[in-house]
């Protein structure tokens, strides 16, 4: 699904555990052996780095590699892992959870 640019995917559940908050993203049954989510586009421009919270890379089972980024309004959207834009934030989550 495309809005506004972005490439989306799906949403994800967030509960609050104490102090923390946990997010995990809803997965739909699609067959034994099919990844759950993969990036068959990539988003055209950087997304702006205070507008990410959190990051997963795509199964190698996906035809294309691909990283998925949460946004703060649980959306997902699929950057292109070869850009340095997009290493840079995946760096700087690991960094900064």
């Amino acid at each position: 699904m495309k809005l506004g640019g972005l490439f989306l995917l799906a949403k994800k559940e967030c509960l609050q555990v104490g102090c923390q908050r946990v997010c995990l993203p809803l997965a739909t049954a699609a067959g034994a052996n099919t990844p759950a989510d993969c990036c068959f586009s990539f988003v055209s421009r950087q997304i702006p780095r205070k507008l990410v919270d959190d990051y997963y890379v795509t199964s190698s089972q996906c035809s294309k590699p691909g990283v998925i980024f949460w946004t703060k309004r649980g959306r997902q959207v699929c950057a292109d892992p070869s850009e340095d834009w997009v290493q840079e934030y995946v760096t700087d989550l690991e960094l900064n959870p």
